[in-house]
């Protein structure tokens, strides 16, 4: 886990993603996400669970985060 992503240094003409893997309820994953801190160099990312993601945000509310994720990933 990076512990000072507002200190990373991302290199010119590359897209890095903070990749937030919340896990749980969508109330839980929800308030995880809006809790982390978003340096201005990273993008946005959000990782959904097929199986242990019950119920599971569908694309409308997984876009609908703040700010919404530029990356989604499903696993």
């Amino acid at each position: 886990m990076i512990t000072a992503p507002e200190t990373l240094a991302t290199p010119p003409g590359l897209a890095v993603v903070q990749h937030v893997d919340g896990f749980g309820a969508p109330e839980t994953e929800r308030a995880e996400y809006a809790e982390l801190q978003r340096p201005a160099q990273l993008h946005p990312g959000f990782k959904l669970f097929l199986d242990e993601d019950t119920p599971m945000l569908t694309p409308a509310e997984t876009l609908a985060l703040s700010p919404p994720p530029d990356l989604v990933t499903y696993q």
